[in-house]
């Protein structure tokens, strides 16, 4: 039921399970086709036969009791391509950015607009049914399309960091991985808009004096149709700049954008609404925004005069590649894959219209090429009027699935197999914190915020778990979404199992202002014996 490369028994060398993309639970079937066997080919690509990384050549993935277990292969360049095309994009990253941006968006919009509808009774207009499969073939492509738009950069992107890392290092062994990063933050990344718009909305309630009606309405749906009707024009403004902030700052998972079945704001309302009204009673949040700035400064002028320029060099640069790093999960991983996973639920319910599947939800069940298969069945049945012929034995299947993803689903994969060698790939390191030692009665980790706190345990399965989260305590998860900023503005600290200096987890820990260790392999399995945490990240 998985793509075969993908399918594969995890050989030798050493895999790691990618905890920070795909959380805890199996894969369902056709998510499989659209992350992991994409993401191999896409990723791959860059490392090995584009830009001939120093690192790596690139990676596979073998689904192990339906988890993602990834490992990277040693580098294998080709002589001075990787430093001919490093330049190019160094001397025009701003460009090269702005035009990337374009083209991912352009993707989305015509998969957006890919037809999955049919006539009712004859056809008038001679839309064809094979338009349907025009559009599955073509969401697939685009899909495909979008994953090495994905990578362009991204592999670049984070040996920058490392260049810059390892530079001061060089120079300042001791200095903590948080003021490395804290040098590159920057305010303005389009990552932290959905809440930034949220914000704003906020703000704008306050100033209109509409603050504590907004606050009343127990849902989104309530107040949308209450401010429609209304004939206070305060209320109707308020309304309209919340419906022109959806497109896109709403197009955002709850998770990592990764898998089909995480909560989009934009497909339920009242996860942003819920987050705005603890905004209007919060406040926004306030942090230093200078700090990088003086960090920078302060780590420059210890250094010998000779090295200064080198080091801004080196700043700048990493500063380029953060944006890039942090925003392209944006336009991809969230607005990309709502839009795309959107898409497949037409799909979806179109089969389940047409008598192929029980219900539209089935479809996750199936392979890609099965539901190819399923389209030309159900097509074919509506066409001659007859109805579905196949739909039997596709039943058969998904059943069979759904019993066996119930089972691996209460399995519990180690984190990684093979032996650990030396770690020469800044993704691995800097992303999912490949390359520590662990061990002993203590859950360690790298220390992604500074700060010392202490508070109740409250364990972070899913995004339904934040509404645990209360002042003062201590959240411990596998992982964490840039959608989760409100609701850990309460939170002491943050603990995750996965993750290194550069994930999601230690820059939203960073933008907040709270104590993070990240990649405490077993942190949440550990929690299950503790009530109380002590988080130190120094």
């Amino acid at each position: 039921m998985y793509p075969l490369r993908q399918s594969r028994k995890p050989e030798e060398g050493f895999w790691y399970r990618d905890v920070v993309h795909f959380g805890d639970a199996p894969l369902y079937p056709l998510d499989s086709y659209f992350t992991v066997s994409m993401m191999d080919l896409a990723q791959s690509y860059y490392y090995g036969r584009y830009f001939s990384m120093p690192t790596s050549s690139g990676r596979d993935t073998a689904l192990v009791e339906g988890r993602p277990f990834r490992t990277s292969y040693p580098p294998r360049p080709f002589a001075d391509i990787f430093e001919r095309r490093a330049r190019e994009y160094l001397e025009n990253w701003d460009a090269k950015y702005a035009e990337w941006k374009k083209e991912v968006v352009a993707i989305i919009e015509e998969m957006s607009r890919l037809p999955v509808d049919l006539p009712e009774g004859v056809d008038l207009n001679g839309a064809a049914p094979y338009r349907v499969i025009e559009s599955w073939l073509k969401l697939y492509l685009l899909w495909l399309r979008l994953w090495f738009k994905h990578y362009e950069f991204l592999m670049l992107g984070y040996l920058i960091y490392q260049l810059f890392y390892k530079f001061i290092k060089t120079f300042f062994p001791d200095a903590p991985d948080h003021h490395i990063s804290e040098m590159l933050a920057q305010r303005d990344i389009d990552t932290f808009r959905p809440t930034k718009e949220l914000e704003r909305l906020a703000e704008l309630a306050r100033e209109l004096g509409i603050a504590e009606r907004l606050a009343a309405f127990s849902n989104a749906a309530e107040m949308e149709r209450s401010f429609a009707e209304s004939g206070d024009p305060k209320e109707r403004k308020w309304l309209e700049e919340w419906n022109a902030v959806k497109y896109p700052w709403f197009y955002i998972s709850t998770g990592t954008g990764f898998l089909h079945w995480e909560e989009r704001w934009i497909d339920n309302l009242d996860i942003p609404f819920t987050y705005l009204k603890k905004l209007l009673k919060e406040g926004p949040s306030r942090k230093d925004e200078e700090r990088g700035e003086v960090l920078a400064r302060g780590y420059a002028d210890l250094l010998p005069e000779s090295y200064r320029g080198v080091f801004y060099k080196y700043l700048e640069a990493a500063r380029r590649a953060y944006r890039y790093i942090e925003e392209h999960s944006f336009y991809v991983e969230h607005l990309g894959f709502t839009v795309g996973y959107r898409k497949i639920r037409e799909f979806g319910f179109l089969l389940a219209k047409l008598g192929v599947l029980e219900r539209e939800d089935d479809i996750w069940y199936l392979t890609w090429g099965e539901v190819l298969e399923a389209l030309l069945d159900g097509l074919t049945g509506w066409c001659n009027l007859t109805g579905p012929a196949a739909h039997k034995v596709l039943r058969m299947r998904i059943a069979e699935r759904k019993a066996l993803l119930e089972k691996m689903a209460s399995s519990q994969p180690p984190t990684h197999i093979g032996e650990q060698g030396e770690v020469s790939d800044a993704n691995l390191a800097l992303l999912h914190g490949v390359g520590r030692k662990t061990g002993g009665d203590v859950v360690a980790g790298i220390a992604a915020s500074p700060g010392r706190a202490r508070g109740r345990v409250v364990v972070v399965k899913s995004p339904r778990d934040l509404e645990k989260v209360v002042e003062g305590c201590v959240v411990v998860t596998s992982t964490i979404s840039p959608t989760w900023i409100p609701a850990l503005r309460l939170a002491a600290a943050v603990v995750s199992e996965s993750g290194g200096a550069m994930s999601h987890a230690a820059i939203i820990a960073r933008e907040l202002g709270k104590p993070a260790v990240v990649g405490a392999a077993g942190a949440p399995l550990f929690s299950k014996m503790a009530t109380r945490w002590r988080s130190t990240a120094i």
